[in-house]
């Protein structure tokens, strides 16, 4: 607990009055004034106000034209929320002194009690009177002050705009004439905490009450959790972990004999048997203030629990504020956070957090409010650096003129709990000072109060673009989806027909959630609407209602594409693309539809739905997209789709490809054979022929690596050029090249033969200048066999079933021809000037990067031949 829990103490403290304390009216005048007087102080200043109000009653008999005694009872009956005493009081006190020159703040006290009573009208201009008269008054009470005149000018319309559901006390075998405050539901058991228990041993006079855990299951009455009770000590607030692990609450205690008390965070881990651990004090308590209300939060983002509480710290905006500290794998919290987004120079305290929604709801006395503490709402992720704005009071009935703290929601129910001192809680006088208060005084404790909303959903069907509701359109189905905070949806029903033509019964929905219908119906594009209504109180539906949302089947839409190409991990717009859309079937009252974009990417064309369509998207060098499209009433997600009734423009986004071109390289004389072998058979040289593949060549290239460099560099005469240009070409050119061919070519040249497509490659051999054209020719055709080989085993042998091969002027064909290699050795005519052909300067004929840049293979896709798909965008 914390401050306002000496609030609860308070009103508590003095109900154990005995009878001694006072005489009988009767004799009260023959009394002598002083003694009264003296307890009535005595007890002031000890905080208990339900004793000094008594005494103050009895004191303006004695003397009913002295100020400061209706001033007194008029605080100390506002102290333990006898508000209808406390004004009675306050207006004599202003009687009496109606220019404020003895007590200058009575016009604020009566303003505040008159704006707990709900009596916007009067407390309004008390405010300002208050404000007018006393520039120099407090602070903080200029601030209530001002707040107040806002607060009474806004509440009497929020009010009017309130819904017809009502709030209604939980049980009577749960609320007591003592306080009862703080409830929330887990697994069927309503945990609560009570201030209704005597400490015998208490020193103070009278002995005081202490709070405790209660829990409650079904309608039965509420026992104490005996885990966590203390003798001699407050325990309240408890709460559990997201997994149930760990249970955290408040252990409080009496300062010394007065009504105030100061708590402090406590943890306790469940065992593996059964029960809790010993209680452990959080490294998070602060010393000189109080720390209470702790509540389990998620973070999503983070994936971290939240420990929320509430503490007067320094450090802190106002009086009590709402702190926060994320917990580690062990459950340890961190440095803890001011909620600085919602915290104010006034009061806030009990947060609660609404995992389903991300919502976090707290009450403050700091913002406008019907009256005390109001029950608020905010985004959680955007709480810590939020706006007024984003902040939102639930609005009345939750929120009455009184003190409501302690909201909870159910998270599968629509059932509310909050705590309140609002007309109707359960009032105490005890029966032998019943004659001292009046007949309609109201003094009461912290009552819990449920409340409920039932909204059941219907939705209607109809044809878009015609007079509303003149042509009803039955769907096939319709769909009901919540969609979380993240945008992801699940499915929660579907009604796949009607029993009243075009209206579907969906069922009842959740407080602080989004949902989704969805109307599908055959030859139509979807339609959907979102509720958001029910994130907000202030828009909610009446209770007990059905809320009605309408679907529209639209037929006709505008069609536009948008052209793509991969770079890297990001499509970058293309384009000087031709888009031409071809209506396939129907009546042929449809015309086909081209165009080409020289300086944009986008294409508009007007489409139906349910009608199949060539699609077509080509630029030169790319490879061409080429689809059958069904535009069809499941929708068009493939294609992004954004569609609505008012938003008839479908968005296809396509993507070419740019043809892959690998170049591949070798090392000098390779791939060939030994030296040995071609002194026996010097034909050899001139062998067209190779057996291997090209990843052994390059890796038997990569392994002299360090040869080559030795040999380029060794008459180096710019070492630092020459060892970075050596580099660079095994790192970008050899090796690249090979990933490029093995890990881009060859997969994606099987993926479009796989799909269908007539992929056409063209394998070019060069060679360095270095030796004679005859034996270079024979050479780049045993380079260009090591690439066919690699297309013959790569994969085990996938391109086998599709392969034909053109080169010497034949075909050879070992598949149906979707894959179609055209070999062009070229030897060395292709090598530029400037490129050594000298046996006697090998250096830079056969080590250096520029010779040996000559010597490689280029694969490059000259064609695909993309054979019509035929994709249902459903």
């Amino acid at each position: 607990m914390n401050q306002r829990a000496s609030h609860i103490a308070w009103i508590v403290t003095g109900l154990l009055l005995t009878a001694w304390f006072f005489s009988p009216v009767t004799t009260r005048a023959q009394q002598r004034e002083g003694p009264w007087q003296k307890a009535a102080n005595a007890a002031f200043a000890n905080a208990d106000f339900y004793s000094a109000a008594k005494y103050y009653q009895i004191l303006t008999e004695f003397d009913s034209l002295n100020t400061y005694y209706w001033l007194r009872l008029g605080q100390s009956a506002q102290e333990v929320n006898d508000y209808k005493l406390s004004e009675v009081a306050y207006e004599r006190a202003l009687a009496l002194d109606p220019g404020g020159e003895q007590y200058p703040n009575t016009s604020f006290y009566l303003a505040s009690v008159k704006h707990r009573l709900g009596n916007y009208r009067e407390a309004g201009p008390l405010y300002r009177e208050f404000l007018a008269r006393n520039p120099g008054a407090p602070e903080l009470m200029q601030f209530y002050a001002r707040l107040g005149v806002e607060s009474c000018a806004w509440a009497p319309e929020r009010i009017a705009r309130a819904g017809s559901w009502r709030m209604d006390l939980a049980s009577d075998s749960i609320n007591t004439m003592f306080s009862e405050f703080g409830g929330f539901i887990a697994q069927d058991t309503l945990w609560y905490s009570s201030y209704r228990f005597d400490y015998k041993d208490d020193r103070a006079v009278p002995k005081r009450k202490y709070f405790k855990v209660m829990q409650a299951v079904g309608e039965r009455e509420g026992q104490v959790y005996r885990p966590l009770d203390t003798t001699g000590l407050h325990t309240g607030n408890p709460a559990l972990s997201r997994d149930g692990s760990m249970l955290f609450y408040t252990i409080c205690d009496y300062r010394g004999v007065s009504s105030e008390v100061r708590c402090e965070l406590y943890r306790r881990k469940r065992l593996n048997g059964a029960g809790w651990s010993r209680p452990e004090k959080l490294s998070i308590n602060h010393p000189q203030a109080t720390n209470t209300e702790p509540h389990m939060g998620w973070d999503e983002v983070r994936g971290q629990e939240v420990l929320f509480f509430v503490s007067d710290r320094p450090g802190g905006q106002g009086q009590l504020d709402i702190w926060y500290s994320y917990l580690d794998e062990n459950g340890t919290p961190g440095e803890p956070v001011n909620l600085k987004g919602v915290n104010t120079p006034g009061k806030e305290m009990s947060p609660f957090f609404h995992e389903p929604s991300r919502r976090l709801f707290f009450s403050t006395d700091g913002q406008l409010t019907l009256g005390g503490l109001d029950v608020y709402m905010v985004p959680w992720g955007e709480a810590g650096h939020a706006a007024s704005d984003t902040l939102q009071n639930l609005g009345y009935p939750l929120n009455s003129s009184y003190d409501d703290t302690y909201f909870y929601l159910a998270s599968e129910t629509n059932t509310l709990l909050v705590s309140s001192n609002r007309e109707g809680s359960t009032p105490y006088t005890p029966p032998e000072l019943e004659q001292l208060a009046p007949p309609d005084s109201l003094v009461c404790c912290y009552d819990l109060w449920k409340g409920s909303v039932k909204v059941d959903l219907e939705a209607q069907t109809f044809f878009a673009g015609t007079y509303y509701r003149e042509k009803p359109a039955p769907a096939d189905t319709v769909y009901l989806y919540e969609v979380a905070p993240d945008g992801s949806r699940t499915l929660l029903r579907s009604q796949p027909d009607s029993r009243n033509g075009n209206e579907y019964e969906l069922g009842d929905l959740k407080l602080f959630r989004r949902y989704e219908v969805v109307g599908f119906k055959e030859g139509f594009p979807r339609d959907t609407v979102r509720i958001d209504r029910l994130m907000s109180f202030e828009h909610m539906p009446k209770r007990d209602t059905t809320l009605r949302v309408d679907l529209q089947f639209l037929e006709y839409f505008d069609l536009k594409v948008l052209t793509f190409t991969e770079e890297e991990l990001a499509n970058i717009p293309l384009q000087n693309c031709t888009v031409k859309l071809e209506p396939l079937g129907g009546d042929g009252t449809e015309k086909v539809q081209s165009d080409t974009n020289i300086e944009g990417n986008e294409f508009l064309f007007k489409a139906k739905i349910n009608q199949e369509y060539l699609i077509t998207t080509s630029r030169e060098g790319y490879w061409p997209s080429r689809d059958t499209l069904l535009i069809t009433a499941e929708g068009i997600k493939r294609f992004g789709q954004r569609i609505s009734p008012t938003l008839t423009r479908v968005v296809a986004d396509v993507v070419l490809r740019k043809y892959p071109e690998a170049r591949v390289f070798f090392a000098n004389n390779q791939p060939s054979y030994s030296r040995a072998e071609r002194r026996q058979n010097p034909r050899l040289t001139l062998i067209e022929e190779w057996p291997g593949t090209y990843q052994e060549t390059y890796e038997g290239y990569i392994d002299q690596e360090d040869e080559i460099y030795d040999r380029f560099m060794s008459n180096s005469t710019d070492t630092v050029r020459d060892s970075t240009n050596h580099s660079n070409f095994f790192n970008n050119s050899v090796m690249l090249g090979w990933k490029i061919l093995d890990s881009a070519v060859c997969p994606l040249a099987l993926q479009a033969i796989q799909y269908g497509d007539t992929v056409t490659l063209e394998i070019i051999g060069r060679t360095s200048p270095l030796g004679s054209a005859v034996y270079n020719l024979a050479l780049s055709k045993r380079r260009i066999s090591s690439i066919l080989n690699h297309f013959k085993t790569y994969r085990s042998g996938a391109f086998l079933p599709y392969l034909q091969i053109y080169q010497n002027g034949l075909s050879e064909a070992t598949g149906n021809g979707q894959l179609i290699i055209i070999a062009n050795p070229r030897g060395k005519k292709d090598a530029p000037p400037g490129v050594s052909d000298s046996a006697r300067n090998r250096r830079a004929s056969v080590y250096s990067p520029d010779a040996a840049a000559q010597r490689h293979v280029e694969v490059r896709i000259k064609d695909i031949t993309t054979r019509d798909q035929k994709i249902i965008i459903q």
